[in-house]
């Protein structure tokens, strides 16, 4: 029995090491689309550009690259052209990271909070992240308008704070504020909406043994736990609930009229703190206390301390409220103004002072757009290169995200970092030498040339959140079609695909937005106006649809809310998929 016990244990564990190294040499078959990828549009590209770097040579030119050294970067060192754009560049990066980290807590712990709406709030923070990067610089640069923005008509008509208009743009002194002021409107309330939710503070109130505690009526209120559920005792009897109404005439009589007598177990009916504790169930239940004076008492301290704690209660849900309010504001302002301007007529749009609801609406703008045929055709290529890209996108990075969150071999936390190094470059960085591999390839002025280079940037997360989708899946299931005889490629196929599918529609989602809102590389890898993106064309109708001198603000703002509206309800629809791939990342050992 002994012998073939140790046999059958032998057997056992040639078998479950097979299995291992059958497991890691099907990793790296599932790695390795992802790999030529991330070598072909990442590695090479940033090789070729530090080689760049050091030799004369100029994009385009057939002559061959001459090598200079650190030349390059010696000339760079003394250029002060170079060196203001480099602080300017870091005091924006220092001021904004320092503003949106604060801010940003700050409106998570304000959507934390409990009030009516709080849903609506939170999916009006994902707004200003869907709205492409170039049609938000296009909204804020019409509000900056010297002559018809609306922060001057506010600033010179309305407040009468400055005698004449500012160029806010133009200024030197005003331009990195107002730069600023977009990337936090633009990015602040994401990191709002995705900062991460702490664990509670205590447990919950069955773990907390509260029999045998004090309860502080003050701290339960805040903390949710208020015994409002439960039945108080007052003169020997429970009160009904307050939410029936002889509960509520009853309770408000003991509110009133504060019991003087009888003892109840370890609490005197008498006592003020069951007193207060009644008024605060009452002010939580109700939002208001009969007999109350009013807020000017206790700005008197004339109130006792219960009900100015109440009136306490009432300023802080209107700090709240003004709050949430202002948030709502600054978030959905931009958006708003530029449906605003699109349904303006033209003469409505160039009046001063500016009208902020128009007399007359129309739809002219939304016609003249829609009757552009480069735009319509601009329109379909994002369709087309964003639908591509999210396709390539979740195929690769499935099979990847199947390796790395399953398998375990040598190398697979170098594989699952340099993936992830693919974000932490600028694109301009790698720009030249995609540029050269573009032309190389014969595919300038293709859409299959953004197809490739959008990849740099959507794969890497892609691969990130669905191996944390993937993890997360019971072992179990994938053992038992082990032990069945499956094959890794079985299991990926028929256990895994199908699991993950929510995990794919969060990365499509992403991706899809993603490619959609790209202008750096469709500026640089297109030039005719039938393979331009949409982000590309809108940036081009002052030289399409008007005369060189004048900017066709109302059918930019019309396109602007045409090619927004899509991104919108995709984020509105899918906010909470989209808010947990954007934060998967940060939970990931």
């Amino acid at each position: 029995m002994d012998g073939g016990a140790g046999e059958a244990v032998l057997q056992a564990e040639e078998g479950a090491g097979s299995l291992a190294r059958r497991k890691a040499r099907w990793a790296w078959v599932f790695l390795t689309p992802a790999l030529v990828v991330v070598a072909f549009v990442a590695l090479y590209p940033l090789v070729r550009t530090f080689w760049l770097s050091l030799t004369d040579t100029r994009l385009g030119s057939e002559a061959p690259p001459r090598f200079v050294g650190l030349r390059n970067y010696r000339d760079l060192l003394v250029d002060g052209f170079f060196l203001d754009a480099l602080l300017l560049t870091v005091l924006f990066t220092v001021v904004t990271v320092l503003l949106e980290l604060i801010l940003g807590l700050a409106i998570a712990l304000l959507v934390d909070s409990r009030f009516r709406g709080r849903s609506a709030v939170r999916a009006a923070m994902l707004i200003p992240w869907a709205i492409p990067t170039a049609i938000s610089a296009q909204m804020w640069k019409w509000m900056y308008n010297d002559v018809y923005g609306v922060f001057n008509d506010l600033l010179v008509n309305r407040l009468g704070l400055l005698s004449e208009p500012i160029a806010f743009v133009a200024d030197d002194a005003l331009s990195l504020p107002a730069v600023v002021l977009v990337d936090v409107w633009k990015a602040t309330p994401l990191h709002g909406a995705a900062a991460p939710r702490g664990p509670p503070a205590h447990p919950p109130g069955p773990l907390r043994g509260g029999a045998r505690r004090r309860r502080d009526p003050v701290a339960d209120l805040h903390s949710g736990d208020a015994p409002a559920a439960q039945a108080l005792p007052a003169r020997g009897a429970h009160l009904p609930h307050p939410r029936r109404p002889e509960g509520l005439r009853r309770l408000l009589r003991h509110v009133r009229e504060p019991p003087r007598h009888a003892d109840h177990g370890h609490l005197r009916a008498g006592d003020p703190g069951e007193h207060l504790r009644r008024r605060l169930r009452l002010r939580h239940l109700h939002g208001h206390l009969p007999g109350d004076r009013g807020v000017h008492r206790a700005l008197r301290g004339r109130l006792p301390p219960g009900e100015r704690l109440m009136v306490l209660g009432v300023l802080r849900r209107l700090a709240l409220a003004v709050l949430v309010l202002a948030f709502l504001l600054f978030t959905v302002f931009p958006l708003l103004w530029a449906l605003l301007s699109s349904i303006k007529p033209s003469e409505e749009l160039f009046s001063t002072p500016v009208r902020f609801w128009p007399a007359r609406p129309t739809l002219e703008h939304y016609r003249g757009v829609l009757s552009n045929g480069d735009f319509l055709t601009a329109a379909l290529n994002s369709v087309i290169v964003a639908a591509s890209v999210t396709a390539a996108s979740i195929g690769i990075g499935a099979l990847a995200a199947f390796a790395l969150g399953r398998f375990k071999f040598r190398g697979r936390s170098v594989v699952l970092y340099a993936v992830l190094a693919m974000t932490l470059f600028p694109q301009i960085a790698v720009l030249g030498a995609l540029f050269q591999l573009v032309n190389a390839l014969g595919l300038f002025n293709q859409l299959p040339a953004l197809t490739l280079t959008y990849l740099i940037f959507t794969l890497p997360f892609t691969v990130w959140v669905l191996t944390g989708f993937l993890e997360a899946v019971p072992v179990e299931v994938e053992e038992a079609a082990y032990i069945d005889g499956a094959t890794p490629l079985q299991v990926f196929v028929k256990i895994m695909l199908p699991l993950s599918v929510p995990g794919m529609v969060t990365t499509g989602l992403l991706a899809f937005i993603a490619a959609w809102n790209e202008l750096l590389f469709a500026l640089s890898f297109t030039q005719t106006p039938d393979k331009r993106t949409v982000t590309y064309a809108i940036m081009s109708f002052s030289a399409t649809t008007s005369s060189a001198y004048e900017v066709p603000w109302g059918q930019m703002m019309a396109a602007s809310v045409l090619v927004t509206a899509p991104l919108l309800v995709l984020a509105l629809v899918f906010q909470r998929r989209i808010l947990a791939g954007l934060t998967a990342g940060a939970v990931k050992g």
